[in-house]
C-alpha cells in the first residue's frame, strides 16, 4: 500500500482519488473526511475529501513529505467537530491528527514526525501576524529545521476556497513571515561574524583603544564580507600600514 499511495500522491488528482476510494478500508482517517460537514446542520456544502485532494494537486511534484502532510492535514477534524455558537469548531484537531497519522505510519512504516512536523508549521505559518515579536519569528523557523520548505509549501497549498481574496489573504500572511524570516537570518548572521583580528589582537599591533580601534574593526569586518583580507598575516599588514 505504501509504494502505491506515494505513486498516486505523484499523479494525476483523478488516479490519487480513485486510489483513496478503492482502498478506503486501509485508509479510513482520509476517507472519513468524505462526509465531514462544516455547516453546522450537517449540510456537505464543502467537500473535505475534494479539499484534501486539491492541496495534494496544488503541491505540485513535491517531495514525499509534502505531499503525506497535504493528504493527512486534516484528517484529526472528524474527531474534533463541535458545534459552538451556531458555527462548526475543529479545536486541536492537529494535535489529533498527529495521533492518528502515528498509527497509521506505523502500519504504512512511514516516518511520521516530519509530517506531522511539516502540518503544525504549516498551520502556524497560516497564523502570522504582523505583531509577531522576532523571537516567535526564530522560533517557528528552529521548530520546522528541516522541514521548513515542506511547511511553507504546505501553506501556501492548503488553501481551496472560491474567493480570490481568501488566496490572496494566505499567500500574502504566508509570504510576510517567509520574508521576515530570511531577514532575521541575515541578520542573525551577520551579528555572529567577526572580524579576523579582534580588538586585542590590534592592541597587540598598536592601535590604542577607543574610536579609531571601532572604526578598524568595522573596516575590517567590510573587507572579510567582502572576502578580502580573511588571512591573519595580510590583515595584520593591513593595520601596521595605517600606524
Amino acid at each position: 500500500m505504501k509504494d502505491e499511495l506515494v505513486a498516486a500522491l505523484h499523479g494525476p488528482a483523478e488516479q490519487l482519488a480513485a486510489l483513496l476510494s478503492e482502498r478506503r478500508d486501509e485508509l479510513p482517517e482520509v476517507w472519513a473526511l468524505k462526509t465531514l460537514s462544516e455547516d453546522p446542520v450537517g449540510d456537505l456544502h464543502k467537500d473535505n475529501f475534494a479539499h484534501t485532494v486539491k492541496v495534494v494537486e496544488q503541491c505540485g511534484d513535491t517531495g514525499d513529505v509534502t505531499l503525506l502532510a497535504a493528504l493527512f492535514h486534516d484528517v484529526g477534524k472528524p474527531l474534533t467537530r463541535r458545534v459552538e455558537r451556531g458555527e462548526v469548531t475543529f479545536h486541536g484537531h492537529e494535535i489529533v491528527g498527529a495521533k492518528l497519522i502515528r498509527k497509521r505510519f506505523a502500519v504504512l512504516e512511514l516516518d511520521p514526525e516530519p509530517v506531522i512536523r511539516t502540518i503544525m508549521i504549516a498551520a502556524r505559518a497560516q497564523s502570522y501576524l504582523d505583531s509577531w515579536t522576532d523571537s516567535s519569528v526564530r522560533r517557528i523557523r528552529l521548530d520546522a529545521g528541516d522541514d521548513w520548505d515542506h511547511a511553507i509549501r504546505l501553506a501556501h497549498s492548503d488553501v481551496t476556497s472560491r474567493h480570490a481574496y481568501v488566496h490572496r489573504r494566505v499567500h500574502q500572511t504566508v509570504d510576510a513571515l517567509t520574508t521576515r524570516s530570511d531577514d532575521l537570518l541575515v541578520e542573525d548572521a551577520r551579528k555572529a561574524e567577526r572580524p579576523v583580528l579582534n580588538g586585542d589582537d590590534l592592541a597587540e599591533l598598536g592601535v590604542p583603544r577607543g574610536p579609531e580601534m571601532g572604526r578598524l574593526l568595522k573596516w575590517l569586518l567590510e573587507e572579510n564580507r567582502a572576502g578580502r583580507l580573511t588571512e591573519r598575516p595580510e590583515a595584520e599588514a593591513a593595520i601596521r600600514s595605517h600606524f
